[in-house]
């Protein structure tokens, strides 16, 4: 039987046969696409009912049974069809698709670091970045709402609304998505106002994530034992404390929160505080 080889490709090994579906190996990080048994290290694998199997080498004459052997894969299959003149986003920018020709794609980026370049690329290739990204922003829009309600919850509102700065560091892949969730939580505001020391982007991707935190002075004991801050990780630094986690800092972007400090703010939060915390809320800006 013939062997097929996995060839190197931008740091996964890669096994081009068909257009369609894809299978990436999760213990060994290999993408996959399956039309026939494959030899890996020495082992026949075949894609059976949506996973890959070992199975037996059909080169050995042996009837023994063998027992199969499943690993863990996700599926990839691409539902992106390309359209001359049409808009698409990848990480490096907008761009436009100026010709197909069969499965290769020659675009031209109109923004971004390709900014005026026309580039070449397998339509495959773009369709899985896509497709990564579609998932990113349904896992991101998925983000939870910590729900504020105690006594205390509204202590450490109305705290953070006079003494608190909300920063965001995020990657250059989810620049765009940040910008349109940051305008729409916050009626308006433009994030690219604060480009600088509050909204940092980075081009490293293997950096770090979207990163959204509030930095805030530590209060008195007294008070900081009635704030829970949602039994969230508070993290003592140089200059006092700080929360790092997206979905508690969405939130107050919903309250009425913006990046920097928000005591020019408080009018807004206010709108969004029930009456019967309002006490516990004027509370804590006067910490």
């Amino acid at each position: 039987m013939e062997t097929i080889k996995i060839a190197n490709r931008s740091d996964k090994r890669l096994l081009k046969i068909s257009q369609k579906d894809w299978y990436k190996i999760g213990i060994s990080g290999r993408w996959l696409k399956i039309a026939e048994p494959i030899n890996i290290d020495g082992k026949m694998y075949d894609e059976i009912n949506g996973e890959l199997v070992e199975v037996p080498d059909p080169s050995n004459n042996s009837s023994e049974i063998q027992t199969e052997k499943k690993i863990t894969i996700d599926i990839y299959k691409p539902s992106i069809t390309f359209i001359e003149g049409e808009l698409y986003q990848d990480g490096a920018g907008q761009y436009k698709v100026l010709a197909i020709d069969g499965d290769n794609l020659t675009v031209l980026y109109i923004d971004g670091r390709f900014s005026g370049q026309t580039k070449q690329y397998s339509s495959l290739s773009r369709a899985k970045i896509i497709h990564n990204e579609q998932v990113r922003q349904n896992q991101l829009n998925k983000m939870t709402d910590v729900g504020f309600t105690g006594s205390g919850d509204f202590l450490e509102l109305g705290y953070l609304a006079k003494n608190g700065t909300v920063i965001a560091q995020i990657p250059t892949s989810q620049q765009k998505w940040f910008e349109e969730m940051y305008t729409r939580l916050t009626n308006g505001d433009n994030a690219t106002n604060y480009k600088g020391g509050l909204y940092t982007i980075s081009k490293d991707e293997t950096k770090f994530g979207l990163q959204l935190r509030i930095k805030f002075p530590e209060p008195d004991d007294m008070y900081l034992s009635k704030m829970e801050f949602k039994n969230l990780n508070v993290n003592r630094t140089a200059s006092g404390l700080e929360i790092n986690d997206t979905n508690y800092v969405k939130s107050l972007l919903k309250m009425g929160f913006k990046l920097g400090n928000n005591e020019i703010n408080i009018p807004a939060i206010l709108n969004n505080v029930p009456k019967d915390k309002l006490s516990d809320f004027n509370l804590g800006t006067t910490i």
